[in-house]
């Protein structure tokens, strides 16, 4: 089978409503494919599927040499709270040198952490003086999302502020972002900021994200 086949029977996943072991039995076989997009949008289609197997197989692929590889495991696996997966992020986050990869190392560890309620002062001291530290803007944005949901929610201006970067993709994961803490409390600031994107934004990837967004919440 060729990496083509392979990827058009991956892409028909997306239309799956009910996955089963079968399915998982191909995007496990799949996840050994040399090619690596396949190998990534295996990691994505993983989090469809929260049994220990499939925890196992987002570590190995966290473990790639390819960068996409390992950025879709560490997305993936923010919805397996559990301590050995903290564990294994936290441990990623301190040696991954590709830039967006450790964004959402750092974007999973957060949501595990916060689903096991390990979110101390001691920690956000901690995050305080890795965002200092952070020479990644993208990094440095998922280090703002860390510290809003373990309290500080003073930080939501700079969030905010994101809205206006350069680049795209960050412009991308925040939106996300926002969509993940909106509520009650901070609902017209964040909307008004991105309603104020939305009149100005031309980047088709972020104006969808935007329109989604605003359809949403």
């Amino acid at each position: 089978m060729t990496s083509d086949d392979k990827i058009a029977i991956l892409e028909g996943f997306d239309e799956v409503q009910k996955f089963n072991h079968a399915h998982f039995a191909t995007i496990a076989d799949f996840s050994f494919a040399e090619d690596g997009y396949v190998r990534s949008k295996c990691a994505e289609l993983l989090i469809n599927f929260k049994t220990n197997e499939s925890k196992e197989l987002l570590i190995k692929l966290a473990c790639d040499n390819n960068d996409l590889v390992r950025t879709e495991a560490y997305d993936s696996l923010g919805s397996f709270p559990t301590n050995n997966v903290e564990e294994f992020l936290s441990g990623a986050i301190k040696i991954e040198k590709d830039h967006l990869a450790r964004c959402y190392a750092i974007l999973s560890w957060t949501d595990v952490a916060v689903a096991l309620q390990h979110n101390s002062l001691r920690q956000i001291k901690e995050l305080e003086e890795n965002k200092i530290q952070e020479n990644s803007q993208h990094c440095a944005l998922s280090y703002c999302y860390a510290l809003y949901l373990f309290g500080k929610k003073e930080v939501l201006a700079e969030l905010l502020s994101y809205l206006d970067n350069d680049d795209y993709h960050i412009r991308c994961i925040v939106i996300s972002i926002l969509s993940s803490i909106i509520d009650e409390s901070n609902k017209d600031l964040i909307r008004g900021s991105v309603k104020k994107l939305y009149t100005t934004e031309d980047c088709i990837a972020v104006r969808d994200r935007l329109e989604s967004f605003l359809w949403n919440c």
